[in-house]
């Protein structure tokens, strides 16, 4: 196992090596306190600046934008959608994340059980123009 190997393993890697970068522009609308329930409604503008060149077409599943609506409880439970529909409206994707706070003596910060559920295009960078559907559930530090 000479050094020539070990060039050949880390280019094989850079092959399968995604990355993106984005600029984008938010803007957001409450409706209620968020002491009690409320829903906010979030419309997301955004540009690649730079990563799609392993990505060339991928503005057609992800598009330029998304819209967000969160109906919330305070800081108790949370249901968000998430939206976008590719750069001709024709990759209709949606994501919805249900949350709610966990309070336990061995977690003694904010964390959530999150139950999120994807159906459409641009999940992963690698396989961004396959329609994937996905349930997944766990713990959240964030959300």
């Amino acid at each position: 196992m000479g050094p020539r190997t070990g060039r050949l393993a880390l280019a094989s890697c850079a092959a399968t090596e995604r990355s993106l970068n984005t600029l984008f522009v938010r803007s957001g609308y409450l409706l209620g306190r968020t002491d009690r329930w409320h829903a906010i409604a979030q419309v997301r503008v955004f540009d690649y600046i730079a990563g799609l060149s392993n990505n060339p077409d991928l503005p057609d599943y992800r598009g330029y934008g998304d819209w967000q609506v969160i109906l919330a409880r305070g800081d108790g439970i949370s249901l968000n959608y998430t939206g976008w529909a590719g750069r001709d409206f024709n990759h209709l994707t949606s994501q919805f994340d249900l949350n709610f706070p966990i309070k336990t003596r061995l977690l003694d910060f904010a964390t959530y059980f999150l139950v999120q559920y994807f159906d459409g295009y641009g999940e992963t960078l690698r396989d961004y123009d396959k329609p994937s559907n996905t349930v997944r559930a766990g713990i959240s530090l964030v959300r």
